[in-house]
């Protein structure tokens, strides 16, 4: 056999070993704040939820006082069957009012990690506060964005399950968006 021919078979056993390994899978998912939907319930019929490009989805309620109001935000999930989790979590804010709310605006967010029978798995919270919006020197008004970061911590999941989250924000906070990465079990983000 030739010098050639042995090159070819080894090519091709090469070619063939590394399409019959397995592709890993990290996938991720970046949402509007836009895509959440208000805890739309009967006890506040005087809140108005916006949607807004700049600030995402707010709300405002003249006679509310310093209160708080629910958002559920759907997180897609791509793999199924992996039961890693996801391997990061973020969630950005926006401040839409000027300092209001006397002990300043904040956001807590609750991360669920759902069974195929809705029975909870895994859930983490985190909590923050958020910077308000201001007119900077030059009358510009700005929107600043503060960032809410779980890292890994919902690093567990069920088979055909899914993930769902929860974000408490007063009055004068925008949830912008929010992103996840989840991962196949075999390999990290």
């Amino acid at each position: 056999m030739s010098k050639r021919h042995i090159a070819t078979l080894c090519l091709g056993a090469l070619g063939a070993l590394a399409l019959s390994t397995t592709a890993l899978a990290n996938v991720r998912h970046s949402s509007s704040g836009n895509d959440c939907q208000w805890d739309d319930n009967f006890l506040f019929p005087t809140t108005w939820v916006m949607r807004h490009e700049m600030t995402g989805m707010s709300w405002t309620d003249a006679n509310a006082g310093g209160g708080n109001r629910n958002f559920w935000c759907p997180m897609v999930r791509s793999l199924p069957l992996s039961t890693a989790g996801t391997s990061d979590l973020e969630i950005v804010f926006r401040g839409t009012e000027e300092a209001m709310v006397p002990f300043g605006a904040q956001a807590i967010c609750t991360a669920f990690s759902l069974r195929n029978d809705g029975s909870v798995q895994k859930i983490v919270e985190r909590q923050m506060p958020i910077a308000p919006r201001y007119t900077d020197s030059s009358g510009t008004v700005v929107y600043p964005i503060t960032k809410m970061d779980f890292g890994a911590a919902l690093n567990v999941s069920s088979n055909k399950g899914n993930y769902l989250l929860r974000c408490t924000v007063t009055q004068g906070v925008g949830l912008f968006s929010y992103y996840h990465s989840e991962v196949d079990g075999i390999d990290g983000n």
